[in-house]
């Protein structure tokens, strides 16, 4: 199963195209342990940071070896991009809480990342394990980055001026919703499940946690463009870029009402705030998780006679490789059905060939492509047919049924004669 991946659609979700990175630019790694000593209670961070020239999100593969430590969450992701004298430069950085083993040294060594296909060595990061921390040193929070971290400045102003503020950074407009549609389907129909974000602030890395089992629903994935631009919906009231992290295209094997599971999802905003020296903007990591969903599927109504299976549009056309042979020379007539419904338990089609024409078992091949927000499926088959006499033959029309979830009704689709 594969999870969604931070799109490059929310990374630039206020940002026009920008220049690409140029051939043959380094990226510039920085990795630093923190903080030195730690205590037993406390845990250590882990910061690995790359800068490189340009707006691409590098793709980054780190490996790395504790000593005295063990990994208490992460890895944390952020990524930000900035514009100075026309120069554009992106950063991307990795935060590990790691929890100390014993009072004593504790190192990460064989540090190496793979960075857009260079791997870059890395020197060993040490720190010493105490028993317990410093006088006036609390113990470090147990999990990522800390998302009301204070302003160091706070002292400086009036702490209900300081406690609105923090109160504010705690509450990003940022909602993660799982969707269906349509909500009432009938058996065998498709539909559309999406995990959708909704946000009013920048989003710096999205990963969802795992998927539902999609129990009683034949699943396929529907993959998405790497880049689109977010779509400026109102959501209860207020105004939210809206962008599709995830979809997959759902087909319920049986009527009923049907479960599928709330997913858990970590989210990295880019918080603007205001300090003592100005704006600044930090990372805030959100947790959160989608409502469950109920799809009531509708049964299909009684069948009639020879109905295939297919839920859904579907078109059918016939196409004969050459309009005149010889006896004994074969020709050959692809047969292809296209549809939204699911094809893959739709058998080959009897040719009724007329007499002197032999056809031999068909060879099948199926394809699937994105169209209007649905996955959109092609069976097709080659038959060779071989003459056995002289003479002018029409290959008759192939009729298939389905059912068409817009009408509610079954209906039949013919190739044309060939």
């Amino acid at each position: 199963m594969r999870t969604a991946r931070a799109r490059g659609a929310v990374l630039a979700m206020l940002l026009a195209a920008a220049p690409v990175r140029g051939a043959g630019e380094a990226p510039q790694v920085t990795v630093r342990l923190a903080p030195d000593p730690v205590a037993l209670d406390e845990l250590a961070t882990l910061e690995i940071h790359v800068a490189a020239p340009g707006f691409d999100s590098p793709k980054i593969e780190p490996q790395f070896e504790l000593e005295n430590l063990e990994v208490a969450g992460g890895p944390y992701q952020a990524q930000n991009f900035s514009w100075v004298n026309g120069r554009t430069s992106s950063s991307f950085q990795l935060i590990w809480r790691l929890r100390p083993l014993a009072a004593g040294p504790a190192r990460v060594q064989a540090i190496r990342l793979r960075v857009e296909g260079q791997e870059l060595v890395q020197e060993d990061q040490e720190i010493a394990v105490v028993a317990a921390a410093a006088p006036g040193r609390g113990a470090a929070p147990a999990a990522g980055p800390d998302p009301a971290a204070a302003d160091p400045f706070d002292q400086l102003f009036d702490s209900s001026r300081s406690a609105r503020r923090r109160a504010a950074a705690q509450r990003p407009k940022v909602q993660v919703r799982a969707e269906v549609e349509p909500a009432n389907p009938v058996v065998g129909q498709q539909i559309a499940y999406r995990l959708v974000l909704y946000t009013q602030s920048d989003i710096s890395a999205f990963n969802p946690r795992g998927l539902p089992d999609f129990k009683g629903f034949w699943a396929r994935e529907v993959t998405l463009p790497d880049s689109v631009r977010p779509e400026w919906v109102e959501l209860d009231g207020e105004r939210f870029g809206r962008v599709v992290m995830l979809q997959r295209a759902l087909y319920p094997l049986q009527a009923g009402k049907l479960a599928l599971a709330p997913i858990e999802v970590d989210v990295v905003l880019r918080v603007a705030e205001s300090g003592f020296f100005g704006p600044f903007g930090r990372n805030v990591p959100l947790h959160t998780r989608t409502q469950p969903l109920v799809v009531d599927v509708r049964p299909l109504p009684p069948a009639p006679p020879g109905f295939t299976g297919v839920v859904g549009d579907l078109t059918l056309r016939a196409r004969l490789d050459r309009p005149a042979t010889e006896v004994g020379q074969a020709a050959t007539l692809v047969l292809a059905v296209e549809s939204r419904g699911n094809l893959q338990g739709l058998t080959a089609p009897e040719l009724p060939l007329p007499a002197g024409l032999r056809a031999y078992a068909p060879r099948p091949e199926a394809k699937e492509r994105v169209a209007a927000g649905g996955l959109v499926s092609t069976q097709s088959w080659s038959y060779v047919v071989v003459p056995e006499r002289a003479g002018t033959f029409e290959l008759p029309a192939v009729t298939l049924s389905y059912f068409d979830p817009k009408s509610g009704r079954y209906a039949a689709a013919a190739s044309q004669p060939s």
